[in-house]
C-alpha cells in the first residue's frame, strides 16, 4: 500500500511532544468516561494540567469541551454554561488544528446537545469528523445522538451500530444504543 502525501503527513503528526501533557490528557480521558460529576471535574483538572504542560495541545481542549458539555447536559452546571464552555474548547482546538476530528466532534456535540439545537451545523461538523477519521467512534456516536434528537431513528441506529463496532467496550455507547429502539417502541 502506498500512502499519499496527506496520509503520510497525518501519520507523522504528533498531538504533543510532551509526555507529561499526554499522560494528563489520558488520565482526563479515563476520568471523563465515567460521566459522574466528580469524575468529570477530575477530568477537567487533568486536561488543565495537560494544557499547563503544552498550551498547544489541541486534544486537551477537546477534552475540556466534552467534559463541560457533559456537565451541562447532566445538569451539574447550567446548560448554557456547558454549551459555552463546550463551544469555546472546540473552537480553541480547531484554531490549533483545523483537521482534528475530535475538535469537530466537540463542536458538533455542543451544537446538538443543547436547546436551541443547531442540527445543521452540528451534523455538518460531525459528518466532517467522520470524513476526517472514519474510525473515530465518538464521531459516529454523537451523529447518532443528533439523529435521534431529530427523530431520524433508523439513521441513528446505523451510526450507533458503527460506533459500537468501533468501540465495543464503551458503556456510554452501549447505553445510548438502546434509545432509538425505545423511541421506536421496539422493546
Amino acid at each position: 500500500v502506498k500512502l499519499g502525501v496527506e496520509a503520510t503527513r497525518a501519520l507523522a503528526q504528533k498531538p504533543t511532544e510532551n509526555l507529561k501533557a499526554f499522560q494528563y490528557y489520558m488520565q482526563g480521558l479515563s476520568q471523563a468516561q465515567r460521566r459522574t460529576r466528580e469524575d468529570l471535574l477530575a477530568a477537567i483538572s487533568y486536561y488543565d494540567k495537560a494544557l499547563e504542560e503544552d498550551r498547544n495541545y489541541a486534544l486537551s481542549y477537546t477534552g475540556l469541551a466534552d467534559a463541560y458539555a457533559t456537565l451541562g447536559v447532566f445538569g451539574y452546571i447550567a446548560p448554557i454554561e456547558g454549551r459555552r464552555q463546550g463551544e469555546e474548547g472546540a473552537r480553541k482546538a480547531l484554531a490549533l488544528d483545523a483537521d482534528l476530528a475530535e475538535a469537530h466532534v466537540a463542536l458538533g456535540q455542543a451544537c446538538v446537545a443543547f436547546a436551541p439545537s443547531d442540527f445543521s451545523l452540528g451534523d455538518q461538523e460531525l459528518r466532517h469528523a467522520v470524513k476526517l477519521s472514519p474510525s473515530l467512534a465518538l464521531a459516529h456516536f454523537f451523529l447518532g445522538v443528533s439523529l435521534v434528537r431529530q427523530g431520524r431513528l433508523d439513521e441513528s441506529l446505523e451510526e450507533y451500530r458503527k460506533a459500537r463496532e468501533l468501540d465495543p467496550l464503551s458503556s456510554i455507547i452501549a447505553r445510548q444504543f438502546a434509545i432509538p429502539y425505545y423511541f421506536k417502541r421496539d422493546y
